[in-house]
């Protein structure tokens, strides 16, 4: 079987895993995952964290965002054709509903990706050494190679860290995956 066909069964996978787990449970995950990322030292230190505005299928992040954005500055991916432009997040009053129905703020894409210190990272799935199963644009592929100073955080429900993820040349590993 090739790579991406076990890509492809594996984000299968996942998605009919998620469909067994209540809501409630995925609410309290995320904000004891949340709870044990704001303890690590490496969030604590952050001044720019780059997150993501979650899809219903991801680790739930808004509460997470709306805690954090008048103390840190927190940014946003938006996309831009094939790519992620990176934007400040300045509350749920700048969020516009974007390319494949993902709310984005609107605002001056970020220039200096340098001054990110932490990017916190969506995934369908986890290995547990750090490897990550995107849903298949590629679009984390192409943007982590940017960002290669600062600190990346996966973070996912426990039934989305697998033992294995297929990984190619260009994956980035995750620096930290939380559960």
């Amino acid at each position: 079987m090739d790579i991406d066909t076990r890509k492809r069964e594996l984000r299968q996978q996942v998605k009919q895993e998620k469909k067994r787990v209540p809501i409630e449970q995925c609410l309290a995950d995320a904000e004891s995952l949340f709870a044990k990322l704001e303890s690590m030292p490496e969030f604590i230190k952050a001044d720019h964290v780059m997150c993501y505005w979650s899809l219903p299928d991801e680790v739930n992040t808004c509460n997470f965002i709306e805690r954090w954005y008048q103390k840190k500055k927190i940014y946003l991916p938006k996309v831009v054709g094939s790519d992620l432009e990176i934007m400040l997040y300045s509350g749920r009053n700048s969020m516009v509903l974007g390319k494949f129905n993902i709310y984005e703020p609107c605002g001056d894409a970020l220039h200096d990706l340098g001054i990110l210190n932490m990017v916190i990272v969506p995934g369908v799935a986890f290995s547990e050494d750090g490897y990550r199963l995107g849903r298949g644009g590629g679009y984390y592929d192409r943007f982590l190679p940017k960002v290669k100073q600062a600190f990346k955080v996966g973070v996912a429900y426990p039934f989305q860290i697998k033992t294995y993820i297929p990984s190619e040349m260009h994956d980035i590993k995750m620096d930290r995956v939380v559960c």
